[in-house]
């Protein structure tokens, strides 16, 4: 996510960093900047990307794969779901 699909932290703001991770990248993916099938960064480099804690990183990822918009790849971090489409059967 570099470039125009940028997400901003707020070290000041009342709204946890993990959060405001959640929204940004939740605007991203409404927005269509992050269409379905493309591959997210993963939890160490967004991290890094970002100057934050990489489980802060992973909680947010973890709210948006709960909230179906991620399918989670352990070490090769997440890919974009398309909501458009019921999900599979099991994976609801």
């Amino acid at each position: 996510m570099t470039g125009k699909a940028a997400i901003t932290i707020d070290l000041k703001s009342t709204v946890p960093v993990y959060r405001q991770i959640v929204d940004g990248i939740r605007r991203l993916l409404v927005e269509g900047t992050l269409a379905a099938g493309v591959q997210i960064p993963t939890v160490r480099q967004l991290a890094l990307d970002l100057g934050v804690h990489f489980n802060t990183v992973a909680q947010a990822y973890r709210v948006l794969a709960e909230e179906g918009w991620l399918d989670l790849k352990r070490r090769r971090g997440g890919v974009v779901l398309d909501r458009t489409r019921p999900p599979r059967p099991g994976k609801a």
